[in-house]
């Protein structure tokens, strides 16, 4: 998958974790994949403040980065993969208060 044939993409393509109380509390969330493209992948995170990633980089199509919720509810933040000859591929990250 990364023979640079296939197109880099990634799985899901939307993240939303809703909280159970009226507030955006501290979170563990999914695991995102990235596959296709030419490995490695690196990661740009633009609110690592509110967003950590297990990884900044993939090491190999199929492979993934798990996200982690600092607190602070959010909407389709952009999570940027780049594959090792420029491609990219965004998912999004939305973390929304329970209702």
């Amino acid at each position: 998958m990364d023979d640079g044939q296939t197109p880099l993409s990634v799985s899901p393509e939307t993240v939303t974790l809703t909280s159970s109380t009226d507030v955006c509390l501290p979170a563990a969330g999914p695991t995102v994949f990235a596959l296709g493209g030419t490995a490695p992948y690196s990661l740009r995170n633009p609110l690592p403040d509110a967003i950590g990633l297990s990884s900044d980089t993939i090491a190999r199509s199929g492979e993934g980065v798990t996200i982690t919720f600092k607190g602070g509810c959010m909407q389709a933040i952009p999570i940027v993969i780049i594959d090792s000859i420029g491609n990219t591929a965004t998912f999004k990250v939305n973390y929304v208060a329970g209702r």
